[in-house]
C-alpha cells in the first residue's frame, strides 16, 4: 500500500506519523493495495484550499481530496486496468495539528496519526457531518490505531 508523504516547508516532519496513520486505517478497511498521498503544510496553504474546494476561508485540521467520488453529472469514463487503487490526497496542517496537540496533551506525532487516520477515512467514504458519523470515525480511527475508544471531543 503506497502512502506518499510530502510537506512544503523545510524541517517539517511527522511522516512516519502520517503514514503509520493512513496504512493502519487501510489495513483494518482491508484496501492493501490502496495508494494515497498526504501533502504536510501549514494554516495558510490549508486555509487557502479551504476556501477553495469547500468555501470555508479558514484554516483546518485535515482536508481529504478522493479520487473516487465522482458528482452525478460528471462525465463517466473507463480507467485503466491498474494493480493499485489511488485513493486521494490527505492535507494536514502542521500548525493546527502542534496546536491541537498541545490542547489535548499528546504528542504531535500521536496527533498527526490521527488526524492521517481520520483523512484516510474520509478518502474511504466514512463521512462526519453528523454526530453518529463523527463518532463511527473517531472509534474506526482508535481500533486502526491500536487505542482505546476516545472519549473526548476532537472538533473533526
Amino acid at each position: 500500500m503506497p502512502v506518499y508523504v510530502h510537506a512544503t516547508s523545510p524541517g517539517l516532519f511527522g511522516e512516519e506519523s502520517v503514514r503509520a496513520g493512513v496504512e493502519r486505517v487501510l489495513a483494518l478497511e482491508q484496501r492493501g493495495r490502496a495508494e494515497v498521498s498526504v501533502l504536510l503544510t501549514d494554516d495558510r496553504t490549508i486555509a487557502d484550499l479551504n476556501a477553495a474546494y469547500r468555501g470555508r476561508a479558514m484554516a483546518t485540521d485535515v482536508l481529504s481530496f478522493s479520487q473516487t467520488e465522482h458528482r452525478a453529472d460528471a462525465p463517466t469514463f473507463v480507467a485503466a486496468p491498474v494493480e493499485t487503487e489511488v485513493l486521494g490526497d490527505v492535507v494536514i496542517s502542521l500548525d493546527t495539528a502542534r496546536r491541537q496537540a498541545a490542547e489535548r496533551g499528546v504528542t504531535l506525532e500521536h496527533e498527526l496519526a490521527t488526524l492521517a487516520a481520520h483523512g484516510a477515512l474520509h478518502l474511504l467514504g466514512y463521512d462526519d457531518e453528523t454526530d453518529d458519523g463523527a463518532c463511527e470515525m473517531r472509534a474506526r480511527a482508535d481500533v486502526a490505531l491500536g487505542r482505546a475508544a476516545s472519549t473526548q471531543d476532537d472538533g473533526s
